[in-house]
């Protein structure tokens, strides 16, 4: 059976910036209005609490944001970033 993997969100930047972590996955994420909220892996094999640039390089899907809060959950991204695995 394959590994249970926790899951987090980023809220976009403006680029060279570095993404602002929002939060864990089943938490509220807050990002400016009109921005990419990214929502993908906290963890991978052996390693706990993985980089922006780790998470985007594994399974990931976004959606832009209105302003709102959003709950950093599958439904609110219109998929399972990482489909097929144990959660």
């Amino acid at each position: 059976m394959a590994p249970s993997f926790k899951k987090q969100c980023f809220c976009e930047k403006k680029i060279p910036e570095k993404p602002k972590y929002c939060s864990d996955g089943g938490e509220s994420c807050s990002c400016p209005a009109g921005k990419k909220v990214f929502y993908g892996a906290k963890s991978a094999a052996k390693k706990v609490g993985i980089s922006f640039l780790d998470m985007v390089d594994g399974g990931y899907t976004y959606t832009m944001t209105n302003g709102e809060p959003i709950m950093c959950i599958n439904d609110n991204f219109g998929a399972d970033p990482l489909p097929m695995q144990s959660k």
